[in-house]
């Protein structure tokens, strides 16, 4: 079984770092299957959970200033415990980067966007229990 480096991508954006600082928090919002796990303003380091890797699976983003108004954004997918060994879970970081990238670049152009809504069968399931306990009362 080889071990695989782990999976990285780095990219620059026209963007301060306090302005990526404000918005990294609400990625999960925008990045379907993601969880902040923790997160670190003074070295600029924040730690994601995807629901498309493996559980022990996180991806770190790191955040550099550039310049006054450029951010060097670095993602690197990594195993809490041991390295990468297979190509698939390469595959799955890299839709997790995919994801991370969009909601970035959704948050920069937009920091005060709505949080999306969750599609869904709520008023279904609402129904779904009244309908439920009725039978209960009627029997």
């Amino acid at each position: 079984m080889a071990i695989i480096q782990n999976p990285e991508k780095s990219f620059t954006v026209d963007a301060s770092i306090e302005q990526i600082k404000k918005i990294i928090n609400r990625v999960p919002e925008f990045a379907k299957g993601g969880k902040l796990i923790s997160s670190d303003d003074f070295i600029c380091q924040y730690e994601f959970e995807f629901s498309t890797l493996k559980v022990g699976n996180v991806i770190t983003v790191s955040l550099n200033s550039v310049d006054d108004n450029k951010t060097e954004i670095k993602l690197e997918a990594r195993r809490i415990l041991g390295a990468f060994n297979n190509q698939r879970e390469v595959m799955e970081a890299d839709l997790d980067f995919k994801n991370i990238t969009k909601a970035l670049s959704k948050l920069i152009q937009n920091p005060d966007v709505a949080k999306p809504e969750k599609k869904g069968c709520a008023g279904s399931a609402t129904i779904l229990v009244i309908l439920l306990v009725s039978l209960v009362f009627l029997f």
